[in-house]
């Protein structure tokens, strides 16, 4: 069975490459990796998933933020905020849970900002454009391994390209290996699809595929770091970019809350307790992605984390980005 699934995984990563040609890219705006410690990580989370934003980045890792501090924890809830270039706004959320062995996740992302591509790949105009995205998420571990996960997201969307509406279709397909508890492995084919733009035909979306690897002890996370490799399929003369990502823990505590209830009828019955862990911890993360360097910073205490990531593309002028996320484990 298992080396069923490794040969579907290496399908599943090079499958697209190979049936994709010409110019058939996702809009811009679908590119954006969702959530400020996924962008400070380098804006790759294939080998890295550890929080709410998995539903958009890491849909195969999905299984794995729910098994990290506490068995008792069922629900992430998630919100994001990025000031990006050219004038471009996002906001994004996600919401996912567990039921017995099933992930389900249900998210939403809407941005408004100047595209620099139309729709027939020339310039665009100097209007600020906007689109919407709704997402369903679903992913589960191997019933005979529980270290491999995999999952994936239907997406439908509208997108506003000089003055022309166009709605579509796209899946996203990934999974996640745990090796040792100690390494991890990751693939996503992301944005494979369809669009149709008012008054023509429909076309095609080629996915990006990116692999990754990633040094994740689940015994010390005080440290860690992953390196990954994209591909943009539906560009004509599309490269693998490289990108990477490292977390330090400059503060870390560890603080278990106990709750005891007790059968107000049955005063006989046993008292039941209820312990939950919380890891509390403050990371510095740092990464690149191509040409472009990222920082920040994360805070979780009890439950709740708040994320900053600051990137800096140094192609050409100087863009910068800025990205806040608030999330709470429950």
């Amino acid at each position: 069975m298992q080396k069923r699934t490794i040969i579907g995984i290496i399908l599943l990563i090079f499958i697209p490459i190979y049936m994709s040609a010409g110019d058939r890219s996702a809009p811009e705006w679908m590119k954006y990796t969702i959530g400020a410690r996924a962008m400070a990580l380098g804006q790759n989370f294939a080998a890295f998933a550890d929080d709410g934003t998995a539903t958009f980045n890491s849909p195969g890792g999905l299984p794995n933020i729910f098994s990290e501090d506490s068995p008792g924890h069922k629900l992430w809830v998630s919100g994001t905020f990025a000031i990006l270039p050219f004038d471009r706004m996002m906001g994004a959320f996600s919401t996912s849970f567990k039921i017995s062995k099933i992930v389900l996740g249900v998210s939403g992302l809407y941005t408004k900002g100047q595209n620099q591509i139309n729709i027939d790949r020339g310039a665009a105009d100097n209007k600020k454009d906007d689109a919407w995205m709704a997402i369903i998420s679903i992913a589960s571990n191997l019933s005979e391994n529980q270290n491999i996960s995999f999952g994936g997201n239907v997406k439908f969307f509208q997108d506003t390209s000089d003055n022309v509406k166009g709605t579509g279709f796209v899946f996203d397909f990934g999974t996640y290996i745990a090796v040792f508890n100690m390494i991890s492995l990751g693939a996503l084919v992301k944005n494979m699809g369809y669009i149709k733009y008012e008054g023509m035909d429909a076309r095609f979306i080629a996915p990006t595929v990116s692999i990754g690897i990633g040094y994740n002890p689940l015994s010390r996370r005080n440290f860690a770091f992953c390196l990954h490799l994209e591909r943009d399929t539906g560009k004509n003369n599309g490269k693998f970019v490289g990108s990477g990502g490292l977390f330090v823990a400059i503060y870390s505590n560890e603080y278990m809350s106990e709750s005891r209830k007790s059968n107000p009828i049955d005063e006989t019955s046993a008292t039941q307790s209820k312990k939950t862990i919380y890891y509390n911890v403050i990371y510095l993360n740092f990464g690149f992605h191509g040409y472009e360097f990222s920082c920040g910073a994360t805070f979780n205490f009890f439950g709740f984390k708040v994320d900053y990531a600051f990137v800096i593309n140094t192609t050409g002028e100087y863009e910068y980005s800025h990205v806040f996320t608030l999330e709470k484990r429950f």
